[in-house]
């Protein structure tokens, strides 16, 4: 009978170091900023990978009169909200010690895509150089359908309307060949290439297809914008 009640003491002896054994690797001591970083991993954890552009998060500043947060157990995370990919969301971090607490960050979520801005101010008329123009990273609920993202397209064009420094480039304030421009028609089939002269009757980027007239026969035809001075019609 001894033997087994020193067998069952030996076990409880054992179950108790484990216990604070595990107690005490997961205890800890959070400062404000760590539980800020806390909240910000676990909303990037949530969201899926972006085919194109970044995400950036920051998290509100907590409580100045907050002191830090100790926890013997492993804190529990979560939020309420199932939708991460908004741009706002509270994140709730609990710690399940006897002495319980609770702590709400707020993290916003912020998606950023790469948009082709001005460095110097340009004028309406304006050719377009590669030292004219940047591409700069701008919260995706700014950016407009008309911004461009491609440095190509416009590098050669020229401004329809004066640019502001640091202003994103729209379509619809360039023209790579602009209406009442000179143009070289090339009339394009198998093993033959007719070259003339023509006029753009309207504005036209790059790939676009665009209205000119034949200077020789006076015909409108529609064709393609190949670089700043030539358009290509596939006969």
């Amino acid at each position: 009978m001894s033997l087994f009640k020193n067998n069952c003491s030996k076990i409880v002896l054992i179950a108790l170091t484990l216990l604070l054994s595990t107690k005490a690797t997961n205890a800890k001591t959070y400062s404000s900023t760590e539980l800020q970083n806390l909240a910000i991993e676990f909303i990037s954890s949530q969201q899926e990978p972006l085919t194109n552009g970044e995400r950036n998060f920051s998290a509100s500043k907590l409580d100045d009169r907050i002191d830090e947060r100790h926890c013997e157990s492993e804190l529990e995370i979560s939020s309420a909200n199932a939708n991460y990919s908004n741009r706002q969301t509270t994140v709730q971090i609990k710690c399940l010690d006897e002495i319980k607490w609770l702590q709400y960050v707020q993290v916003r979520t912020t998606e950023l895509a790469e948009i082709v801005i001005t460095q110097n101010p340009i004028a309406k008329g304006q050719l377009i150089t590669a030292q004219d123009i940047v591409t700069e990273m701008r919260p995706t609920h700014l950016v407009r359908n008309q911004n461009i993202d491609d440095i190509k397209m416009l590098i050669g064009s020229r401004a329809t309307r004066s640019i502001r420094a640091g202003n994103p480039i729209n379509l619809n304030q360039i023209c790579m060949i602009c209406k009442g421009d000179k143009v070289t028609i090339y009339a394009k089939q198998p093993n033959l290439v007719i070259k003339t002269n023509g006029e753009a009757l309207e504005n036209g980027l790059l790939g676009e297809n665009i209205s000119v007239q034949n200077s020789k026969s006076g015909k409108k035809i529609q064709a393609q914008v190949m670089n700043t001075n030539d358009v290509i019609v596939n006969l």
